[in-house]
C-alpha cells in the first residue's frame, strides 16, 4: 500500500457538475462535510497517463510490449499476457491490479463544512471572445469555483507487488496536472510518494521516494522484469478449487443455539451497490448493502488475508450449507456515539397528506396503524397516505433519507485525448461518512469461530476494513467495519427490533394468539407449484414456511385480519458467467399481515423467536426473508425501552465526532439564539449584518472579525479624515449594541459542556462556532428584509 500526496503548484478546478445560480456556472467536487475532494477514478487516470508517457520513453519502449489498446476491447491480442498497462490498470479484457484511493486534503486547519466560504476556494471569472470583432461575446461570461493552491492532498495506492509499486511511484512522478484547464495554468502539481505499508528491506523511511525510483532503474530500466510470470505468482490461488468437506471440520448437525453477530459499517468513501438501471450508462446504488454484496467482500477479505490464516474455501461452504446468514445492511443514525437503524416503513402505517406526520414536529397530525383504526382519514380530517422510504426505530419513527449524489463520469480516448460519443457515465451513489448496520447468524458459536477465522474477521471492537461494491478500485466502497456485539441469538436482541420479544407479546402468550407479522427485508416465498407470492394473504403457503423455520408442525393459521403488502422483481447478475440469473419475485420489506395463530401446547415464545432467527422463504443466506412479530414499528404508539446499539470506539475517527458536534451546535444555535439575533437585526439594518456575516464566515472568531470593521485602504484613509460620520459598527445606538450581544452569546457558546468529548483544537471549535454564528445571521438578516 503506498501512500502519495499531491503538492499543488497553482489553482485547480475539478468541477461537481453544478452550478451556484447565475454568478458560478462550475463549483468546486465536495463530499458530504463540504470538504473539497479529488476523487479516484481520476487520480487513476492521471497514474494511467503518466504510465503511458513513461513507457514511451526510449529506454523502456523497446523492452516491453505495450499495446496502446487497454480501453478497447481489442487490447493485446497478439498474445496471450496482458502488457503491463492491461495488468496494472485493467481492460474491458483484464481485470485490474491497483486499487487507487479518494484524495482528501490536510484537515489540519480544523474543520470544513459548507459554510466555510473563502477558506479553501476562490471564484474566477471568464469571458468567450468574438475572434471577428475581438470583443466579449454577449451572454458568455463564465464563472468558476477553483480550490486553492495552499492545500495539501493525500491518497493511497494498493499495488500487488514492490516491483509493481516502484513502477506507479515512477508514473507518479511523470505527472504535472489534473483537473479543467491544466493547459492554461490551473492544476499544476508534483506526486510524491511518502511511504509504504507494510515496510520493505532496502526501503528506507527517510529517503522513500528516492530509494523506489532507484529500485525502479534497477528493475525495470537496467534491468528487465518479466512482469508476466511475476503476474502468475499473484495470481496464485485464483483458480477454482476443488472443495474436499471432509478437511473442514464442519458439523453437519443442526445447532439449537444459533449465534448473532452485530455488524456495524462506517462508509469511508461513496458507495455505489447497483440496482438495475434504465440505461447501460446509468447506475444507481441500493439504500444498504445487500447480504450478496456483503459475501462477496468478505470472501475478497479472506482471499487478500491468505498469509494472516484465513481460507475462502471454508468460507465458501459454511454460506453454501446455510450455516451463516450474511445480513442485509440497513442505513443507521447516529446520535450520541449510539446507532438507530433505519428500516422501511411498514405499510400498514399511514399520514396526514398535509403534514408529514412522520416528522419530529408533526403537531395533531400522529401516524395512524390501519390495522386498528379502519378510518381514512387524519384527525385533521385530511386524507391519510403510505409514508414510504425509511423510518428511524425509536419511540417517535421519523423519516430518514439516504444521502445520494449524483456524479458524472467520463471516458477518454488515450489515441485522441478527446471524449467519445456516448461516453457519458452516471453514478448516484451513497455519500461517504454514512453509518450501517445488520446482525450475522450463525448456527452455533462454533461455526461463528470458523467464519472469524476463514474471513479474518478480528475480535469484538476491534476495525477492519472492507471494499464494497463497483469501482472500488477508483476511490469508491471502502468501509471500516466492526463487530460491535456478540453473543447467543436468543439472548442479544435483534438490532433491527430492538425490543426483546417478551415485551413484544407477552410472557404468557394465550394459545389462539393475535399477531401482526412485519417483512423486515425483502421476501421471496414460492407456493407448492414453484409461483411466487405477491400477497400475504395466502394461509397454506404462509403455514407452511412458519412451520418450517421453527421446527413445528403443529403451527396452524386459524384467521387472518387485514394484511398490506408490495412485491417487486429481483434481478441478480452471475459474474463469473457473464449472464443474469433468473428473476426472483419477492414481496417488499415492510409488508404486514395479522393473524390468529394457533401452537397447540408447543412454546409460543420459542417457536416465535425460532422464526425470527431463522426467517421465511428462499435466500436467507443472503439476507432475505427476515421477520419479526409485533415490531415496535408496526404496533406505532406503544412504548418501549429500545436497545441502542453503542458504536465501537475503533469507528469514531476524529473526523466523525467533529461531524456529530457540527450537526447538534446547528440544532442548538438557532433554537437558542435565533430570538436573540433577531432582537437587534431590523429590515433597515439588515444588509449591514448580511455584509458582516461575510466577514464573519472567513474568519476565524468573533474578535477575528471586529478587528476587521470599519478598515478603509491605506490609499484613501487620508481622504476620508474630515469625515465626522461614526461607522456602523462603532455608533451605540446601532451596531455596536448588536457585536455586545454577539459577544455574550459566543461566550455562553464557548461555555458548552459538549466540547469535552469534541476532540476538537481550540482553533476548529473557534472556526466551526463562527460559521455557525454567521449562518443564523445571515438568514436572520434574510427574514427581516422579506418581511419588512
Amino acid at each position: 500500500m503506498l501512500d502519495f500526496k499531491i503538492e499543488l503548484k497553482s489553482d485547480y478546478h475539478i468541477a461537481s457538475g453544478t452550478g451556484l445560480g447565475s454568478w458560478c456556472d462550475s463549483t468546486l467536487l465536495r463530499d458530504q462535510a463540504g470538504s473539497p475532494y479529488i476523487p479516484g477514478s481520476s487520480l487513476a487516470g492521471l497514474l494511467r497517463q503518466g504510465a503511458r508517457d513513461l513507457l514511451e520513453q526510449t529506454l523502456l519502449k523497446k523492452k516491453y510490449n505495450y499495446c496502446g489498446m487497454e480501453t478497447s476491447v481489442d487490447n493485446c491480442k497478439k498474445g496471450d499476457k496482458p502488457c503491463i498497462m492491461c495488468y496494472l490498470f485493467g481492460s474491458p479484457k483484464y481485470p485490474g491490479r491497483l486499487g487507487v484511493s479518494t484524495a482528501v486534503p490536510d484537515m489540519e486547519q480544523g474543520v470544513v463544512s459548507e459554510h466555510n466560504w473563502g477558506k479553501d476556494s476562490s471564484y474566477r471569472y471568464r469571458s468567450s471572445v468574438d475572434v471577428r470583432t475581438r470583443r466579449a461575446r454577449e451572454k458568455h461570461l463564465f464563472g468558476r469555483e477553483e480550490g486553492t493552491a495552499a492545500q495539501v492532498f493525500s491518497f493511497r495506492v494498493d499495488c500487488p507487488d514492490l516491483v509493481s509499486a516502484s513502477f506507479v511511484v515512477a508514473a507518479a512522478r511523470m505527472v504535472r496536472g489534473f483537473g479543467s484547464g491544466r493547459r492554461r495554468g490551473s492544476g499544476d502539481c508534483l506526486l510524491h510518494a511518502i511511504k509504504i505499508e507494510p515496510s520493505s528491506n532496502g526501503i528506507s523511511s527517510e529517503n522513500f521516494e528516492k530509494d523506489m525510483l532507484s529500485l525502479f532503474n534497477n528493475s525495470w530500466v537496467r534491468g528487465r522484469v518479466d512482469f508476466n510470470a511475476q503476474m502468475q505468482v499473484n495470481n496464485q490461488g485464483l483458480e477454482t478449487k476443488n472443495i474436499n468437506l471432509k478437511t473442514h471440520n464442519i458439523d453437519q448437525n443442526n445447532s439449537k443455539n444459533p449465534w448473532r453477530a452485530r455488524l456495524v459499517v462506517h462508509l469511508e468513501e461513496p458507495l455505489l451497490v447497483s440496482r438495475r438501471g434504465e440505461t447501460g450508462a446509468s447506475f444507481e446504488s441500493f439504500e444498504g448493502i445487500p447480504g450478496s454484496t456483503l459475501a462477496g467482500a468478505l470472501l475478497a477479505r479472506s482471499f487478500k488475508n491468505q498469509s494472516n490464516g484465513s481460507d475462502e474455501s471454508t468460507l465458501i461452504e459454511l454460506i453454501r450449507q446455510g450455516k451463516i446468514s450474511i445480513p442485509f445492511l440497513t442505513l443507521a443514525k447516529l446520535t450520541d456515539v449510539r446507532l438507530n437503524p433505519a428500516l422501511s416503513a411498514p405499510l400498514n402505517l399511514a399520514g396526514c397528506k398535509k403534514v408529514d406526520s412522520f416528522s419530529p414536529n408533526n403537531g395533531e397530525h400522529p401516524p395512524v396503524n390501519r390495522l386498528v383504526n379502519a378510518n381514512n382519514r387524519c384527525a385533521c380530517g385530511y386524507q391519510l397516505e403510505e409514508p414510504g422510504g425509511m423510518l428511524i426505530l425509536q419511540a417517535s419513527p421519523f423519516h430518514h433519507q439516504p444521502v445520494k449524489r449524483l456524479e458524472t463520469h467520463i471516458h477518454i480516448n488515450p489515441l485522441t485525448g478527446r471524449v467519445p460519443e456516448d461516453s457519458l457515465y452516471r453514478y448516484i451513489v451513497l455519500t461517504e461518512d454514512q453509518w450501517l448496520i445488520g446482525d450475522i447468524l450463525c448456527d452455533s458459536e462454533e461455526t461463528w469461530s470458523q467464519f472469524k477465522t476463514s474471513a479474518a474477521i478480528p475480535d469484538v471492537n476491534q476495525d477492519f476494513e472492507l471494499l464494497i461494491g463497483k469501482a472500488w478500485r477508483k476511490g469508491y466502497g471502502r468501509c471500516r467495519a466492526a463487530v460491535a456485539e456478540e453473543g447467543a441469538a436468543k439472548v442479544l436482541t435483534d438490532s433491527w427490533i430492538g425490543v426483546d420479544i417478551k415485551n413484544r407479546v407477552g410472557e404468557s402468550p394465550e394459545k389462539d394468539q393475535q399477531l401482526t407479522m412485519t417483512l423486515l427485508t425483502d421476501t421471496i416465498i414460492p407456493d407448492r407449484w414453484g409461483r411466487f407470492l405477491t400477497s400475504l394473504d395466502e394461509i397454506s403457503t404462509l403455514e407452511s414456511e412458519l412451520r418450517k423455520s421453527s421446527n413445528c408442525s403443529v403451527i396452524s393459521i386459524k384467521e387472518i385480519g387485514l394484511s398490506f403488502s408490495r412485491s417487486r422483481p429481483i434481478d441478480s447478475f452471475n459474474t463469473r458467467s457473464g449472464l443474469p440469473r433468473s428473476r426472483d419475485i419477492a414481496l417488499m420489506a415492510g409488508s404486514t399481515i395479522q393473524f390468529v395463530i394457533n401452537f397447540d401446547d408447543q412454546d409460543i415464545l420459542s417457536c416465535l423467536q425460532q422464526i425470527e432467527v431463522n426467517g421465511i422463504g428462499l435466500r436467507r443466506t443472503e439476507g432475505f426473508g427476515r421477520v419479526a412479530f409485533n415490531h415496535p414499528l408496526s404496533l406505532i404508539g406503544n412504548t418501549y425501552n429500545f436497545n441502542r446499539q453503542k458504536v465501537p470506539e475503533s469507528l469514531l475517527s476524529e473526523k466523525q465526532t467533529q461531524k456529530e458536534s457540527f450537526e447538534w451546535l446547528e440544532q442548538y444555535i438557532l433554537s437558542e439564539y435565533q430570538e436573540s439575533i433577531g432582537g437587534f437585526i431590523t429590515d433597515k439594518t439588515a444588509d449591514n449584518w448580511t455584509a458582516f456575516a461575510r466577514i464573519l464566515r472567513s474568519s476565524d472568531n468573533l474578535n477575528a472579525a471586529e478587528e476587521k470593521l470599519g478598515k478603509v485602504p491605506a490609499g484613501v484613509a487620508g481622504e476620508l479624515e474630515h469625515r465626522d460620520k461614526k461607522h456602523f459598527f462603532e455608533d451605540k445606538d446601532k451596531g455596536k449594541k448588536g457585536i455586545e450581544k454577539l459577544q455574550e452569546i459566543w461566550d455562553e457558546i464557548n461555555q458548552w459542556d459538549k466540547w469535552e468529548n469534541s476532540k476538537l483544537t481550540d482553533k476548529a471549535r473557534e472556526r466551526l462556532m463562527a460559521q455557525h454564528l454567521a449562518a443564523l445571521i445571515s438568514s436572520v438578516a434574510a427574514a427581516k428584509r422579506r418581511d419588512g
